[in-house]
């Protein structure tokens, strides 16, 4: 691995930008060749393919992803403004 803050950034655009997550708002930390991933996705298929967007940028690297799942809920039934 590259050092540890050029790395984090690569990882965290590869993220923001790979369209099997798009979210640009996940931090990531490199320690020790050990990649921490938190934030959160709005399901469980965006929180697994983090795992496959960071072998792809960086093989060998231990993952830790502690993204949680966030779904938005749609607004239900009619606003009223008064």
């Amino acid at each position: 691995m590259t050092e540890p803050r050029y790395e984090q950034e690569r990882i965290r655009q590869a993220l923001a930008t790979d369209p099997r997550v798009g979210e640009p708002e996940l931090s990531v930390e490199v320690v020790a060749g050990r990649v921490l991933v938190t934030g959160s996705v709005p399901n469980e298929r965006v929180r697994r393919a983090i795992d496959a967007v960071v072998a792809d940028v960086a093989p060998g690297a231990a993952m830790d992803n502690r993204v949680t799942v966030a779904p938005t809920d749609e607004p239900s039934g009619e606003e009223t403004i008064a």
